[in-house]
């Protein structure tokens, strides 16, 4: 009988490298190396390319399929987070510095938009706009009834789930939902 596994190819390896995500659009996979500032890109051959320096250490990232664009962020800055948002067609990075911590980041399936949970006291969900890479006033925001929100998780029917991880009493943790899909919901 053969063997059911596939051959796994080893691309890279380091002496204490940590590699925490890959991401990858139809030409690349960018792979997040934890202790650097750069991003390893591979061709679909699995050929190192380039590396692409970011401008700082990233955890995360979420992918705007529709725009072209990666967003890198790190979840263990606490205060003035930053956004590294990469366009996939040229290469060129921006870097949106937040006010405050960044827990996640999701793509809102009608506009295209980035939505950014903080975890801290504010009870926004902030919204980055998906073609300028500028943060939306607050008009823009989406605002739940709870503060602390963390991850968050888009439905196939347009439902936004936002994973409320501490609440300021008397509220309790739990998951607090909104519909994306709304007309009066353009956020």
């Amino acid at each position: 009988p053969s063997d059911p596994l596939q051959p796994i190819t080893q691309l890279n390896q380091g002496e204490n490298n940590y590699f925490s995500r890959v991401v990858i659009n139809s030409s690349k996979a960018y792979v997040i190396g934890t202790w650097s500032t750069e991003l390893d890109t591979y061709n679909t051959s699995g050929q190192l390319g380039s590396s692409l320096e970011i401008g700082g250490i990233i955890y995360s990232a979420c992918h705007n399929i529709a725009k072209n664009k990666i967003y890198f962020y790190n979840t263990h800055v606490q205060e003035n987070a930053k956004i590294y948002i990469l366009n996939t067609t040229n290469n060129v990075v921006n870097i949106l510095e937040m006010s405050d911590a960044i827990c996640d980041i999701e793509i809102h399936p009608l506009t295209n938009n980035a939505l950014i949970s903080s975890g801290g006291d504010s009870d926004y969900i902030k919204v980055v706009d998906g073609t300028t890479d500028v943060l939306l006033s607050q008009s823009n925001w989406i605002q739940l009834n709870h503060d602390h929100i963390g991850e968050m998780y888009i439905s196939t029917n347009n439902n936004l789930y936002a994973l409320i991880t501490e609440a300021t009493l008397p509220s309790k943790p739990g998951i607090e939902t909104w519909s994306l899909g709304s007309t009066s919901n353009t956020y």
